[in-house]
């Protein structure tokens, strides 16, 4: 049986049309370059100063199905600490809809499994339990 899976796609530009789809994730700007690499946005921008933008594909085995979208990561009203990449940040995750939050959840999932990964690491396809599997 195929298994299914999700994969992140890093982007070196802004997404447009996107909004908040949940506030106040906690992490450090060090965990987020090992899990996408580099954000494509560092500066002093419009309320922000660091982003990423990540598209995903997910393909659902059982249906045969492949749903994509993109999500941002961004600190809202400068709340990344520039001179410390270790802190935990209040970041935002932006997208078209929910799905694009629950795809960065995935990515989450994915990085608590291998939380020593090196720069980009979740960059690719990683595989997903099947619905109503038992860890």
């Amino acid at each position: 049986m195929e298994q299914s899976t999700i994969t992140f796609i890093p982007r070196d530009e802004f997404a447009s049309g996107t909004c908040l789809q949940h506030a106040g994730v906690q992490l450090s700007y060090s965990d987020l370059v090992r899990m996408f690499g580099k954000p494509h946005f560092e500066g002093i921008g419009d309320k922000t100063t660091t982003e990423w933008t990540i598209e995903w594909q997910q393909y659902d085995a059982e249906w045969d199905e492949l749903t994509t979208g993109k999500f941002t990561i961004y600190d809202w009203y400068f709340a990344r600490d520039l001179n410390d990449d270790y802190k935990a940040t209040s970041w935002n995750i932006g997208g078209n809809s929910i799905s694009d939050y629950f795809a960065f959840m995935e990515a989450m999932e994915c990085f608590k499994a291998d939380p020593t990964m090196d720069d980009a690491g979740l960059a690719g396809s990683h595989a997903l339990p099947e619905v109503g599997a038992v860890a």
